[in-house]
C-alpha cells in the first residue's frame, strides 16, 4: 500500500507507467525551522473498514499498525487463501500455523506525542493545541504492534516478531522469512515492511532534514541513481507484505507462484 497504488496491480502499474505522488510540505511545518527539502510523499489513503474490520477496532490502532494489517489483507488475499469472518475477527483458512515477520524502522509516534501533549497540559484548560491521553497508547506504540495485530485479526498462531534493521527492516524480515523456510522451521511465512512516519508538525521531517538524508531536489524527485542524487524523499507511510512458503507447500495447494 503506498501513496502511487495499492495492491500488487494498482502499484505496478504506476511503476511501469512512471506515475508519482509527491507533495509540498505544509506551511506550518516551517514555523520554527526551515527546511532544505521542501517535499514528501503522502500517505496512502485507506481504511480497515473497507475490508470487513470495525472501526472500534481500527481505532486502537497507530497508522503503523493500520498498514500492517491491510497489507496482510491484500497478501493473503492475493497467495489465495480464504479469508472467513469467526465471529469476532477472522480466520484465513490454511494459515492457521503462519509465521508473522514484519519489519518496522520507527513507527508511528502521532498518538505517543499527542497524549503526552494532553499529559503535560491536562491542567492548562487554555491551552490551545489540547489533546486526548490515549489509554491505550503502550499497547498502540509498541513495535511489535505491527505484527501483533494481523496474529491477532487473521489468526496467525506461528511465530510472531518485528524486527529493526532502520531502513532494511523490511528486507531483513523477508530474509528471515526465507531463512526459517528454508531450514524448514515452517512452511508458510508472512513477511515484509511497514513504516509510517507521518507527524502533524513535521517534527519527524525535521530529523531526517537534519541529518541531510532528504533530498534538496527542486521538483522533490529524489533520483537514486543520478550522480545528482542528494537523498530520498520522505514518505509519510507505506507498507509492503508478501506471504513466503515452500515450494512443495506452494505446490500442493495449487498456488500461483511469483
Amino acid at each position: 500500500a503506498t501513496s502511487i497504488g495499492i495492491g500488487r496491480k494498482g502499484f505496478f502499474d504506476s511503476i511501469n507507467g512512471m506515475n508519482t505522488n509527491i507533495v509540498a510540505i505544509p506551511e506550518n511545518f516551517q514555523k520554527n525551522y526551515k527546511f532544505r527539502s521542501k517535499y514528501k510523499a503522502p500517505m496512502p489513503k485507506f481504511s480497515l473498514s473497507d475490508i470487513g474490520i470495525p472501526k472500534a477496532i481500527e481505532d486502537k490502532m497507530e497508522e503503523t499498525s493500520r498498514l500492517s494489517v491491510f497489507c496482510s489483507y491484500l497478501a493473503i488475499k492475493d497467495a489465495g487463501f480464504e479469508i472467513i469472518d469467526d465471529g469476532k475477527y477472522f480466520k484465513a483458512l490454511g494459515l492457521e500455523s503462519c509465521s508473522t515477520i514484519i519489519g518496522v524502522g520507527i513507527g508511528g509516534l502521532q498518538s505517543a506525542f499527542n497524549s503526552y501533549m494532553a499529559h503535560i497540559n491536562e491542567k492548562n484548560e487554555s491551552d490551545s493545541t489540547k489533546h486526548r491521553f490515549n489509554r491505550m497508547i503502550i499497547p498502540m506504540v509498541m513495535p511489535n504492534s505491527a505484527v501483533a495485530w494481523p496474529s491477532i485479526i487473521f489468526g496467525l498462531e506461528g511465530k510472531s516478531f518485528t524486527l529493526n534493521a532502520s531502513c532494511a527492516s523490511g528486507t531483513m524480515a523477508i530474509g528471515e522469512a526465507y531463512t526459517g523456510i528454508k531450514n524448514g522451521q515452517y512452511d508458510v511465512a508472512l513477511a515484509g515492511g511497514v513504516e509510517a512516519l507521518g507527524e502533524e508538525n513535521g517534527a519527524i521531517m525535521r530529523g531526517f532534514d537534519m541529518i541531510g538524508a532528504l533530498t534538496t531536489s527542486g521538483d522533490g524527485l529524489p533520483r537514486p541513481f543520478s550522480k545528482r542524487r542528494t537523498g530520498f524523499l520522505f514518505n509519510d507511510g507505506a507498507g509492503c507484505i508478501l506471504v513466503l512458503e515452500s515450494l512443495e507447500n506452494a505446490i500442493n495447494r495449487g498456488a500461483e507462484i511469483y
